[in-house]
């Protein structure tokens, strides 16, 4: 696939955002910012990368891709819209927040949209392919938005979402699960609270390191208020002394 000649620009340099930089820049010139301008200045020597100084930056822009944590979406794209002069499409990545969430408030220039990774943002950056689950108010969006997340990954088009929630939940549910499997074995063995820890720790790392840092909380919430009594187990088990 050739570069397109054509501007995407990027809010937000943290992983998710990082990564899609460099998977992008080779398709497309990519306009970066985000408010921590450490994270934009190591991306400035990328080919095709320009660091965001002024709205007159995105103005080629067709899309803006929105890698920013849930309470910060919404915000970002009232003001995004209120500098637009153009339609323009506002992407949001966060996992937390839903196209439908978006959809109440009204914009002048704005068309939001979602997008969602399944699996590890990581895998952005090996040579597995990373699968987008994309969600637009119309299907010419959502055609475009596949043609630009085709390029790097596999793209499913939908109009629901908790699709991509209910993976993440069970994945997660079932770490719970398998967490409190190991703790009631190991404490049986007899062995350390930091063996049992350790082991907990491993089991739940590579569920937990798929979720943006931002969004971890919503997931944790979730997962915790159905299974209060194993976490609080897990918790005695791993802390008590055999």
């Amino acid at each position: 696939m050739e570069f397109t000649d054509e501007t995407i620009a990027i809010w937000g340099a943290g992983k998710l955002g990082n990564l899609l930089v460099h998977k992008l820049s080779p398709y497309y010139r990519i306009v970066v910012h985000d408010a921590d301008r450490s994270k934009t200045a190591k991306l400035e020597q990328t080919p095709n990368v320009a660091v965001y100084s002024a709205p007159q930056d995105m103005a080629e822009a067709k899309a803006v891709l929105i890698a920013l944590p849930k309470g910060e979406v919404l915000p970002c794209m009232k003001m995004l819209d209120g500098l637009l002069v153009k339609p323009i499409l506002l992407v949001n990545l966060s996992t937390a927040v839903m196209l439908e969430d978006l959809q109440s408030t009204h914009f002048l220039y704005a068309r939001p949209a979602s997008m969602k990774v399944i699996g590890e943002a990581d895998n952005l950056l090996k040579e597995d392919i990373g699968h987008f689950i994309v969600n637009a108010q119309s299907d010419a969006d959502a055609r475009y938005l596949a043609s630009i997340f085709g390029k790097i990954g596999k793209v499913t088009l939908t109009r629901d979402e908790s699709l991509y929630r209910n993976v993440n939940l069970v994945a997660a549910e079932e770490i719970m699960l398998a967490a409190g499997k190991i703790c009631h074995r190991l404490k049986e063995s007899g062995l350390s609270k930091e063996i049992i820890q350790s082991a907990i720790l491993s089991v739940a790392r590579g569920t937990l390191d798929q979720f943006p840092w931002s969004d971890r909380d919503y997931f944790h919430d979730l997962v915790f208020q159905k299974y209060q009594g194993l976490a609080e187990m897990i918790h005695e088990a791993s802390h008590e002394t055999p």
